[in-house]
């Protein structure tokens, strides 16, 4: 019994060892975006409750393994993920927002309305078109050492991403939307692995993927209060890696 019980501990604790000396990266499935822009100067919404379907990345399972496993990153299980964004209008027609993802690049987006009316406007039984693009970009570096296998490394990788989507929507009443549309997402990676104990040793983090999906979500106006529920299908690529999931996303927010 006490034999058994060392193995589960030292089985427990290698798993742990595992997820702690991991490099993981986000690609965001659920994407919450209206057809409609805010309609008028400094009009917008913040949005700090957000969960969102991902597809997740692991680039490297174990960076202080010699050598690392640096050339196969995977896709483990999709998961959900924790989002806040905000928007502005700058024009009747064209907003600007901020996405802060958490485990994926911070993004920069612009958003310009072809068709229908703008939030501003309060119009029901009315279409919407409009398209949206995103950049970002972000850092992640971290060190572990593995007293178990008198293991150490260190990383240090940038990322680089961009958007684009097109959403169509249609305003049944003043409180309720519908919208959707496809979307596309690249994602790169650049960085590297270093090994001290291993006198020094380096080897290569890099990678680059890509996502293409559709959406299908429904928004509710309630005054200020602003509720999205949507739902999401992603075809996810990394490396040579391929992974298709169906995603629902929650989004809490306000607006002005």
């Amino acid at each position: 019994m006490k034999q058994t019980t060392t193995i589960l501990l030292l089985l427990l604790a290698l798993t742990l060892i595992s997820a702690c000396t991991s490099v993981r990266v986000d690609m965001p499935a659920n994407r919450f975006e209206s057809p409609e822009t805010n309609g008028a100067l400094l009009k917008g919404h913040i949005e700090p409750a957000a969960l969102q379907g991902i597809n997740e990345v692991v680039l490297v399972e174990d960076y202080t393994r010699r050598p690392p496993r640096n050339d196969t990153p995977e896709f483990s299980e999709s998961d959900y993920a924790y989002r806040f964004s905000a928007g502005i209008g700058v024009l009747e027609r064209l907003d600007v927002d901020l996405r802060v993802h958490e485990e994926s690049p911070t993004m920069l987006g612009v958003k310009y309305q072809f068709l229908g009316e703008p939030r501003a406007k309060e119009v029901s039984s009315d279409f919407k078109l409009a398209v949206s693009a995103g950049a970002g970009a972000g850092n992640r570096k971290g060190s572990s050492t593995d007293t178990l296998f008198t293991q150490s490394g260190q990383y240090d990788v940038d990322f680089l991403a961009f958007d684009l989507a097109v959403i169509l929507g249609y305003r049944l009443t003043p409180a309720i939307l519908f919208y959707g549309g496809p979307f596309a997402y690249w994602l790169d990676a650049d960085g590297e692995i270093a090994q001290p104990a291993a006198g020094g040793t380096t080897y290569p983090l890099d990678g680059s993927g890509r996502e293409f999906g559709t959406n299908l979500g429904v928004q509710f106006d309630l005054g200020p209060l602003l509720i999205k529920l949507e739902e999401a299908w992603a075809m996810a690529q990394f490396g040579v890696h391929k992974r298709a999931h169906y995603h629902t996303g929650l989004l809490l927010g306000f607006q002005w």
